[in-house]
């Protein structure tokens, strides 16, 4: 809606399907024993028996979400541009299978029936819990000359409010046993920090005849919000340095060809003081290439 010619507003609502799969590798004494407790003979002998067990879940949801955002014009010449979305946390709900990694003959459900005849009860579905934060977004654009356009962008993502990953086993109530896996053993802390993301562009028009051919560059850094002590493989996060370049020519009055090529340099990481369990302690470091 642009209610004059200095200043536009807008929004957006939008619907998600969402869809979380991973596998875990758990020890069988991890497992089997409850937050806080002490492992029993029968946890360690299923241990010595079956080895290490894999987790493997896939869950989905769905919602809502939202933006507001602002476009102010106060010269032909800037743009400034402000933008708010909202927070979301999805709850993934989904079934969950547990088998031992060293016996593959060892189907799940033999695996449940081993477990019921101990007296233990594994859990059906797994409720997960992964929040997306609010974001702050804010960029200005100045065109000083046809043939030149320069803008910066910045993000803040308030990663600082996802302290905790909840993770809740859900057990058929008519079956027999003892809940041993809890959300407090499969739980994850967090404690992530605010994200924030630079970006500066360039857009230049090199030929006066030809102004639908355009060359464009870019430079950003993209800050990551997980601290060594709760980084994980599900979500291996890393500072990144992201440089592009880019060309696009329009086509006769209907086509728009347009080529780029994005290089991201991720932040090496040399992670000692890993409170996951096991530990994440290790060196990682990649380098992205996209063209496009």
């Amino acid at each position: 809606w642009r209610i004059n010619d200095y200043v536009a507003v807008g929004g957006s609502i939008s619907y998600n399907y969402m869809r979380l799969g991973y596998a875990q590798k758990f020890g069988t004494t991890d497992l089997f024993t409850p937050a806080g407790q002490q492992p029993d003979a029968t946890t360690q002998l299923l241990q010595d028996t079956l080895g290490d067990l894999r987790l493997d879940y896939v869950g989905t949801d769905h919602g809502l979400g939202w933006n507001l955002g602002t476009l102010i014009t106060p010269h032909r010449w800037v743009s400034i541009g402000l933008s708010y979305s909202g927070w979301t946390a999805p709850r993934f709900t989904g079934g969950v299978e547990v088998r031992p990694l060293a016996q593959p003959d060892v189907t799940p459900a033999a695996f449940r029936d081993m477990a019921a005849l101990l007296n233990y009860k594994l859990p059906s579905k797994l409720a997960v819990e992964m929040a997306i934060p609010p974001a702050v977004m804010g960029g200005i654009n100045f065109h000083p000359l046809p043939w030149l356009e320069v803008g910066f962008d910045w993000r803040l993502w308030l990663y600082s409010l996802y302290k905790k990953q909840t993770v809740t086993p859900v057990y058929e109530a008519a079956a027999p046993g003892k809940e041993v896996v809890t959300a407090a053993s499969l739980s994850k802390e967090k404690n992530y920090s605010t994200s924030y993301e630079l970006a500066l562009g360039a857009l230049f028009r090199p030929f006066r005849r030809r102004p639908g051919i355009e060359l464009m560059a870019g430079l950003g850094f993209d800050g990551s919000p997980v601290p060594d002590e709760s980084f994980s493989m599900d979500t291996p996060s890393m500072h990144q340095i992201v440089s592009s370049i880019g060309g696009r020519a329009t086509l006769g009055k209907h086509w728009r060809l347009g080529v780029a090529y994005m290089l991201i340099a991720y932040v090496p990481r040399d992670i000692t003081t890993s409170k996951t369990s096991p530990p994440t302690n290790l060196r990682i470091s990649a380098i992205n290439h996209i063209p496009t």
